[in-house]
């Protein structure tokens, strides 16, 4: 069995870069990911890849949130999504897009210690500036928004 997924690069894209003159970082990478246990994984390594010119903790961060947007995506809608990250100095904004219906919240009680689940969105509101969910013409986006100095 096959176990490689494949990530396409979908619309357009501006790679994350950093100005050489006023050292301010920019730049938009959307990739489509299938619905796959493997695309938590990818996704961590498209957004470390998209913010190898930001703080590192701004990019582990990213990492740890995206993985968690995605494993929703996967689990919850169980469907194809895209990524899109998006970064404006001093600023990143990461995208998770899926085809399933209903926006998510947070569990309003802390799951049980054994609990494998309900614990994402906790980490997101945690950790995040900022967040938030939006419907769209084919299902939802999920985001959220990471700052550094």
């Amino acid at each position: 069995m096959n176990t490689q997924i494949a990530s396409v690069v979908v619309g357009r894209t501006r790679p994350v870069q950093s100005d050489a003159h006023s050292g301010t970082r920019s730049g938009i990478v959307r990739h489509a990911l299938p619905e796959s246990v493997q695309s938590p994984a990818s996704a961590r390594s498209l957004v470390r890849e998209a913010l190898n010119c930001c703080p590192e903790d701004t990019s582990e961060v990213a990492e740890l949130l995206v993985s968690e947007l995605v494993t929703n995506a996967v689990v919850h809608a169980q469907s194809r999504l895209v990524l899109q990250v998006e970064v404006a100095d001093p600023r990143v904004e990461v995208s998770v897009e899926d085809l399933g219906g209903g926006l998510p919240l947070p569990t309003p009680d802390a799951p049980e210690d054994d609990s494998v689940g309900g614990r994402g969105l906790l980490l997101v509101d945690a950790l995040a500036d900022t967040w938030g969910c939006e419907q769209t013409p084919s299902g939802k986006r999920v985001w959220f928004e990471l700052s550094w100095r």
